[in-house]
């Protein structure tokens, strides 16, 4: 069976190409967008295509003779633009005739930053970001091109593992003597290591599990304590301090408030506070602020989409050149989030995974700690 695996250079999708050669029984094609790309994943056991699967004409020539695809593309831009190719991705995925088997590859984040099950739930998920509203756009997209074939949108958890953007935070906040894990890490992490996702995806390939919308987390599910921990001891790292209860449930009923606010309410009371104490500056940067733009930009022409993003590149380019200060380390959302709810699609491990986990994490953070490379954060931010 031919496996192709689109966007096969990106974090995830080339951990996946790794993963399927390695473990056998499918031949797998790596689709990379362009030549630079293509050479990040040279040196795998497989075949590399290079073009874009945007068009409906290049998407069947790259996928023409492939038997279930892989969909881990995306489209970044403004809004608009990444709602708007990302869609052409997945309509163009869906036009080839051969392909009988289509995964793609939803987010957590369709249930917000920090999740409150008694109010997102799985049939009605309420997404809190920008991120989050284009993936349930995708969502229902896919359920309408792809009645021809069998499909899986796989929401996934937050994935950490080498080279992936949970394990550079985690190694990160462990570091920094200021920060405490909100409920000394009691709360469910939704996480999910990359090599886990690979054999969810190899499972759903070879059997017969039905069409549908699916949650994937590890299995067993693990708490924040258990994923921090893990790491710390794995890399020989200092073990987070935890959050006091009666701080961290005041930390969450303030997220979980916002949450239930439009986001024009709570832009209101982040200029209010700025007007009260804040520099412009730390009023730009608030989340509330940052999606609220967004939205109003997503529906702005396009001209002055493009100016609007071309002035703010420019101002953060320059705020680089300053050398300002990065973003204060403090507990993420998703530290305080309940489980993803419904159902959850399952993968099998081999017994010797673990070690093999072990040692892949130590591979990679052994290379990341060389003083003369970067860690790219998930915020924007870099270490």
């Amino acid at each position: 069976m031919k496996v192709a695996v689109t966007g096969a250079n990106g974090r995830i999708g080339s951990a996946l190409l790794a993963r399927f050669a390695e473990a056998g029984g499918f031949e797998p094609i790596a689709v990379c967008r362009n030549a630079m790309g293509a050479a990040l994943v040279d040196g795998f056991a497989c075949e590399v295509r290079v073009g874009s699967v945007e068009e409906p004409e290049s998407a069947r020539r790259l996928l023409g003779d492939c038997d279930a695809v892989v969909n881990c593309a995306w489209a970044v831009g403004l809004p608009g633009e990444s709602l708007r190719r990302n869609e052409a991705i997945l309509r163009s995925i869906c036009s080839v005739s051969r392909v009988t088997t289509g995964i793609f590859l939803g987010s957590i984040a369709i249930y917000g930053m920090c999740i409150d099950a008694t109010r997102s739930t799985f049939v009605r998920p309420r997404p809190d970001t920008s991120y989050g509203r284009v993936k349930g756009r995708l969502e229902r997209l896919t359920a309408r091109a792809a009645t021809d074939k069998r499909w899986a949108i796989l929401r996934l958890g937050h994935v950490y593992g080498p080279q992936q953007w949970l394990s550079q935070e985690i190694v990160e906040l462990v570091q920094d003597r200021t920060f405490e894990l909100p409920f000394d890490g009691a709360r469910p992490s939704n996480a999910l290591h990359v090599d886990y996702l690979a054999t969810v995806v190899a499972a759903f390939v070879s059997n017969q599990a039905a069409s549908g919308i699916y949650n994937v987390a590890d299995t067993p599910r693990q708490t924040w304590r258990a994923l921090f921990d893990w790491h710390s001891e794995a890399l020989c790292l200092s073990r987070a301090r935890g959050m006091a209860q009666a701080s961290s449930k005041a930390w969450r009923d303030s997220l979980i408030g916002r949450s239930r606010r439009p986001t024009v309410v709570n832009a209101a009371v982040d200029v209010a506070r700025w007007l009260r104490a804040l520099p412009l500056s730390a009023l730009s940067a608030t989340e509330t602020v940052r999606e609220l733009t967004l939205e109003v930009l997503m529906r702005a022409p396009q001209l002055l989409a493009d100016r609007t993003k071309s002035a703010y590149v420019t101002r953060i380019a320059r705020q680089y050149i300053r050398e300002l200060a990065g973003q204060a380390t403090v507990a993420r959302p998703w530290h305080g989030s309940d489980a993803m709810p419904g159902p959850y699609l399952e993968g099998n491990m081999a017994s010797d995974e673990p070690e093999v986990r072990l040692r892949r994490l130590r591979e990679w953070y052994g290379a990341v700690s060389d003083p003369g490379l970067t860690i790219h954060r998930k915020d924007g931010g870099t270490r």
